[in-house]
């Protein structure tokens, strides 16, 4: 599920892996040895599933570690999940997410649409919409984006 993008030129705009989680833009380089100050922290929202894996969850921890992430966590649905994190940052105004066109009721998005109506309103970013299973493990394997793995 996990694979940010970054947006160092935009800081009100916010990157979203795959399906539930968010992460704001910086210029941050992935590294397991540098400290990073908390003003440069990729932000990031985790929406919990409710029944989640423990590799899910050890993979997103990981992951916050890695890549520095100021990961805030919600155990709430989808929507009022958005609300509380869109609340505890309102400068927020775009979300980059993974939704590809194969996605459930994703066939008519572009790569930006306002969310809809009833929805905490902000910019959904698609930048894979058009990706496919193939180019999503091609860049997965790619060293820059490899990600930490569970056991």
């Amino acid at each position: 599920m996990p694979g940010w993008t970054s947006c160092p030129s935009h800081p009100d705009v916010v990157s979203c892996p795959p399906t539930r989680s968010v992460a704001q833009a910086s210029e941050i380089a992935p590294s397991e040895t540098h400290s990073v100050s908390s003003s440069r922290l990729l932000q990031a929202v985790y929406i919990v599933s409710r029944d989640p894996f423990p590799e899910v969850e050890e993979f997103v921890e990981k992951s916050a570690q890695h890549y520095h992430l100021d990961l805030k966590r919600y155990e709430l649905p989808m929507r009022p999940a958005l609300e509380a994190y869109l609340k505890d940052k309102p400068a927020v105004k775009a979300i980059f997410l993974g939704t590809r066109r194969t996605d459930p009721h994703s066939e008519a998005l572009s790569h930006f649409n306002p969310t809809d109506q009833g929805w905490p309103q902000f910019m959904r970013i698609h930048p894979i919409i058009d990706w496919h299973y193939v180019e999503i493990w091609a860049v997965s394997r790619i060293p820059i984006f490899r990600l930490p793995s569970s056991k």
